[in-house]
């Protein structure tokens, strides 16, 4: 039997949240078809699906990096450059979403 931490349990719920995240961003994006979005609000959106989408390609390498044991060590050293990488993306999607609130409330309106 597999020995779970605190942090796996942790990492496993955050994950599941992730992807119930994506599929509600993606039935509001289905509901507003007929909607025409500024270019400010679809922004917005694509960092939290980038965000969302990172997070748990991040949760999905730690899970296979913790029980892919009979993997090659080629496989491993691959999984932990994605999960490196896919870490520091979903930080800089995160960071950029207060960045990027910032720079619209500052633009002015030309409507």
């Amino acid at each position: 039997m597999f020995n779970l931490s605190w942090h796996d349990i942790l990492l496993a719920i955050s994950g599941l949240a992730s992807a119930w995240g994506i599929i509600l961003l993606l039935k509001r994006e289905s509901l507003e078809d007929h909607q025409e979005i500024d270019e400010s609000d679809a922004a917005e959106e694509t960092l939290l699906r980038m965000a969302f989408i990172y997070w748990v390609v991040y949760c999905s390498t730690v899970v296979l990096q913790k029980f892919g044991g009979d993997f090659p060590h080629t496989y491993l050293v691959t999984l932990k450059l994605t999960g490196m990488l896919t870490y520091l993306l979903t930080f800089c999607c995160i960071l950029g979403l207060p960045l990027h609130l910032l720079e619209a409330r500052q633009q002015p309106q030309s409507k």
